[in-house]
């Protein structure tokens, strides 16, 4: 999860203005525990359904 959150916090730094979620690519894990990938998932989620606008995506891939 905190890897989740640095990229987030990295990606957002970048572009200067607040993130937006067309400009973002985020890795998941698959080398945890099932508990921490649930969180890191829910993480992701919760963010992208806070920052995602209409017509806007964002990549998801396994890291």
């Amino acid at each position: 999860m905190r890897i989740v959150i640095a990229v987030l916090v990295i990606l957002g730094c970048l572009a200067g203005d607040p993130a937006r979620a067309h400009e973002l690519i985020v890795g998941l894990s698959p080398y945890q525990d099932a508990a921490k990938a649930e969180a890191q998932v829910k993480t992701v989620l919760d963010f992208l359904t806070v920052t995602l606008e209409p017509g806007e995506s964002a990549l998801l891939f396994d890291a």
